[in-house]
């Protein structure tokens, strides 16, 4: 089958099957897109975070029509992104934006059924903006959150830190922004992006 790709403009999501010639719209969505991330597979699920902490607002689902799914995330936090599972189709993870008192602890969350529900798996991750996260190819339990505080691994599926946590910046200097995480290649090499501090 042919690749799909998908893009967003303001609360439209566009796909193309022609590597870009042409390109169609699928349903307009009440609020505007910030993030949009798809799953891999023919029938991909699409995650469109948008740019309000609203309930009800927040995160839309597209499996055949649009449904919003973040009534199992924490009140009053936007959703910063939803990385998929590079494997399964129903496994994600939604990482929170914000950094205040509320957001402590409410960091990353996981959904086995495409967002129907969420679950938190923040663990001790400190209380600071998140970048990305992303999943090990080979060892799904294996995940790399990216902050602004640096780079946190957990060995459990979640994000409980595992020795020698921060892997960005020397020792004895403050830890790197890390805006940007993924894993690439067959040795599963770790590739971080360092944006400037600014909190979305």
């Amino acid at each position: 089958p042919p690749v799909r790709l998908y893009t967003f403009a303001d609360a439209f999501v566009y796909t193309s099957s022609d590597a870009g010639t042409t390109w169609s719209k699928l349903t307009p969505l009440p609020d505007k897109v910030k993030d949009l991330r798809a799953t891999q597979g023919p029938n991909p699920i699409l995650y469109a975070a948008t740019n309000v902490s609203d309930q009800g607002h927040r995160l839309w689902v597209y499996d055949g029509p649009w449904v919003e799914r973040s009534s199992f995330l924490p009140f009053g936090l936007k959703v910063l992104s939803v990385i998929p599972h590079p494997e399964s189709t129903t496994v994600a993870y939604a990482l929170m934006s914000g950094s205040g008192q509320s957001a402590a602890g409410k960091k990353v969350y996981k959904t086995a059924n495409k967002g129907v529900s969420w679950k938190n798996v923040s663990g001790n991750l400190p209380n600071v903006p998140m970048g990305s996260l992303a999943v090990h190819p080979t060892n799904s339990n294996y995940l790399i959150a990216g902050t602004f505080m640096g780079c946190f691994a957990s060995a459990d599926g979640g994000c409980e830190r595992v020795p020698g946590d921060i892997v960005v910046g020397g020792e004895g200097e403050p830890a790197a922004v890390a805006g940007g995480v993924d894993v690439v290649g067959g040795d599963a090499r770790m590739v971080v992006a360092h944006p400037g501090a600014d909190d979305t």
